[in-house]
């Protein structure tokens, strides 16, 4: 019942804002590979792929690279570490020159079980060093903003039937908070993502659907995106006697 309540004041959240605020909304297609290639049983190398394109100028907007070390408790719970980099290409920004991030989280992510559903939980802690335009959109400080990103998902998936080839249904909701010296807001985006789950071949997985971006990109405006999205899972784990 909690975490019911909790995923409705999510959604809540995210589209009860009125009054002089605007909202632009916008088409977007979301795509990213999630890799763990398993050195131990316990312990695993994580690489991951992420590129998003704004289908108004059919152009991708962001590129986006991790890698890092997961240490498995058991097949239940589970920490990672990853150094991230992504670049805001020149066509997505006033100057015309490209954005390079740099940045790093860490990662809590535990499984559990209600009735026959599956629950995801991921809580993730992000700080990226960003690029930010001059005020007067004449030069680029490099590396001059300091975002920290505190990030929790919760995914729900109905497994509907035994067989792991047959898409099940996935609902899942990420809010997202920004601690910046540079910018006022706290609430930073919601993730509202309603698709299927399922399983390719033996160690992919994929999930494809629709997600809702709920983003504040200013005091007065916000950004409604609405994204296809499809995200692929390779996961070659190491096999033991």
């Amino acid at each position: 019942m909690i975490k019911r309540a909790g995923f409705i004041a999510f959604w809540i959240l995210c589209n009860t804002v009125q009054g002089q605020k605007t909202i632009k909304d916008q088409g977007q297609f979301w795509f990213m590979t999630n890799n763990q290639f398993s050195v131990h049983k316990t312990l695993a190398i994580e690489t991951e792929g992420h590129v998003r394109w704004n289908l108004d100028n059919k152009k991708p907007y962001l590129f986006r690279g991790s890698t890092g070390i997961v240490y498995f408790f058991h097949k239940d719970f589970h920490i990672n570490v990853s150094y991230l980099i992504q670049n805001r290409p020149y066509w997505s920004n006033n100057l015309g020159e490209n954005l390079l991030d740099h940045g790093v989280w860490a990662q809590i992510g535990w499984s559990t079980r209600w009735d026959k559903l599956a629950i995801n939980h991921r809580f993730r802690v992000e700080t990226i060093w960003r690029d930010q335009e001059d005020p007067t959109f004449q030069t680029i400080n490099r590396l001059s903003r300091i975002d920290v990103r505190p990030r929790y998902q919760i995914a729900i998936i109905l497994p509907c039937w035994n067989n792991p080839y047959i898409p099940q249904p996935m609902v899942s909701d990420e809010l997202i908070m920004l601690f910046s010296k540079k910018v006022n807001n706290i609430f930073n985006e919601n993730r509202l993502f309603l698709g299927v789950r399922g399983q390719m071949v033996q160690g992919l997985s994929y999930d494809f659907g629709y997600m809702m971006i709920f983003q504040q990109a200013s005091a007065t405006s916000y950004n409604r995106n609405h994204a296809l999205r499809l995200f692929l899972y390779y996961r070659f784990h190491k096999k033991t006697s």
